[in-house]
């Protein structure tokens, strides 16, 4: 005797295994060509009018911390930071454990410090940047502050990161994937 199942269900025992069907919906790009009134060969981005689409993508443009300068890229922008600035934001971030939110704020005080005409900012004590009020961006949609989360090794990592991975001599093997998945469902 088979028991209903939920759609895409298998069960399996000593009697055999059953299993129920799974529950597709076919609502492809033709049923939305034709709900909406369209022949679906209007749909293909090879078809007329679709040469006139430009792309949504900008071009990144990073603005120097210290001068006129503009990056396509961040590892261009690091590389002239250091170059011509003496300044690395890695090395920065990393000595004094920036999360996002630090970062964020100390990138503000160094464009703040600049438009006010301190050409020279003194960023070696985070106390000076750890003010509210450099939350408040210099630059409207900065492009520095966008890429942040794209950069690797520039944040430091979360505290509850930093547990997951780390563990003592006592731990079983996975013990940490266990701890991450128990948060994950609390």
């Amino acid at each position: 005797m088979h028991c209903s199942l939920p759609p895409g269900w298998r069960v399996s025992n000593s009697s055999g295994s059953w299993s129920a069907p799974i529950q597709q919906e076919h609502y492809d790009i033709v049923n939305i060509a034709e709900d909406e009134g369209l022949d679906p060969e209007d749909l293909r981005p090879d078809s007329p009018g679709w040469e006139d689409m430009e792309d949504d993508a900008e071009e990144l443009s990073i603005k120097c911390l210290f001068c006129e300068e503009r990056c396509s890229s961040f590892d261009l922008f690091d590389d002239h930071q250091i170059a011509v600035h003496q300044f690395d934001l890695r090395q920065t971030c990393r000595q004094n454990s920036l999360d996002f939110y630090a970062t964020v704020k100390l990138i503000n005080y160094i464009r703040s410090s600049i438009a006010a005409g301190n050409m020279t900012p003194d960023y070696s004590d985070p106390e000076l940047w750890q003010n509210e009020r450099f939350f408040k961006p210099v630059l409207e949609d900065d492009a520095l502050v966008t890429c942040l989360f794209d950069v690797d090794d520039l944040l430091a990592p979360d505290e509850e990161d930093m547990e997951v991975v780390m563990s003592t001599p006592n731990d079983s093997e996975g013990s940490g994937h266990k701890d991450a998945a128990r948060r994950a469902v609390v």
